[in-house]
């Protein structure tokens, strides 16, 4: 077959993607929970609208918070419930002719998958309910004023989304200048101390614990997300322990809040799925989610502490697999 192969995305200071595209959809209406002022015999759906002074209220949302580094997963897993792995992270932001243009650090599984392996094409905003103005009474035509993260996916519903990787090659929206002595890239220590917001003469010392505080940071604003998509209560002992175990062991972390989630927040009598808590622009998935193994957090938490104090210097993943198989019981 004749074409133009794919180039990878160049990940550095040229290595913005298109991420939020002008223009207006069909979603899925928030349920009234979450949008108490929501009609509850209204339409099913609402039209969301994007223009240049949402994308200008979006960035300055952004920067408002600090900048923070915005998590970018696989098919929105972050908010599904299924996974936090992230892919890249978001250090940017831009506005550009069709929309806004963010700036993607990528981890090693965004490097292997997307830069290199090209199994991700386009990246899907998600913006949280809460931060919808509406321009009509019905709250039927809704405008987006902040985004929280990102995710990739094939089958995006934002579909004038250029492609985070492409035939015609390099990145969508990209600024950088190829010539025969190849692209001119930042050295990567700059870009670390740009990303951490460091002094430039800050020594390694210093940059190590930065950077550990950002990932203690991050794996605590990942838990929580995760901890409010469960319908965790507001318990600080609770969400405190429950964090410890995602800083030390992010898939064992996820794994204990859906536990939680499950025994503390049943499904209703009726078997209704809970309402999404963020719209997310990607095509609905074609067959659903399997259901989380039962069973209380407590016995659960006590099963896995167990086999760790028989076996020191055991990952939370390993023992949470071994603690499954020696009490089904508590898993069932």
């Amino acid at each position: 077959m004749s074409g133009t192969p794919y180039r990878a995305l160049e990940i550095g200071p040229d290595g913005w993607a298109h991420g939020v595209s002008i223009g207006a959809w069909d979603i899925d209406r928030p349920d009234t929970a979450l949008d108490p002022e929501a009609d509850p015999d209204a339409a099913t759906t609402i039209r969301e609208v994007v223009d240049s002074d949402d994308c200008d209220a979006i960035i300055a949302a952004w920067e408002a918070e600090g900048r923070p580094l915005l998590l970018v997963d696989a098919d929105h897993s972050a908010d599904l419930g299924t996974s936090t792995a992230a892919y890249f992270w978001v250090a940017g932001m831009r506005r550009c002719p069709d929309g806004i243009e963010v700036l993607l650090q990528p981890t090693a599984l965004g490097q292997r998958q997307v830069v290199d392996g090209r199994v991700w094409r386009y990246l899907s905003p998600v913006f949280p309910w809460s931060g919808y103005i509406y321009t009509d009474a019905a709250r039927k035509i809704g405008h987006p004023r902040r985004m929280t993260n990102f995710g990739l996916t094939n089958l995006p519903r934002m579909r004038q989304n250029r492609p985070v990787v492409h035939a015609a090659g390099g990145a969508a929206g990209a600024t950088h200048q190829h010539t025969r002595e190849g692209t001119k890239r930042m050295d990567p220590k700059a870009m670390l101390l740009s990303l951490l917001r460091l002094d430039p003469a800050s020594s390694d010392e210093q940059i190590q614990a930065a950077y550990d505080a950002e990932l203690a940071a991050r794996a605590d604003a990942d838990a929580e997300a995760a901890m409010n998509s469960a319908g965790i209560p507001a318990d600080q002992a609770a969400r405190t322990q429950l964090k410890a175990i995602w800083r030390a062991d992010a898939a064992a972390g996820l794994n204990a809040v859906k536990a939680a989630g499950a025994a503390l927040n049943a499904r209703p009598a009726d078997g209704a799925a809970r309402p999404p808590q963020r719209a997310l622009h990607t095509e609905p998935r074609r067959t659903p989610l399997s259901a989380v193994a039962g069973g209380t957090f407590a016995a659960k938490v006590s099963a896995i502490n167990s086999v760790l104090a028989a076996n020191p210097g055991m990952s939370r993943t390993a023992a949470y697999d071994t603690a499954r198989r020696q009490n089904p019981e508590a898993f069932a």
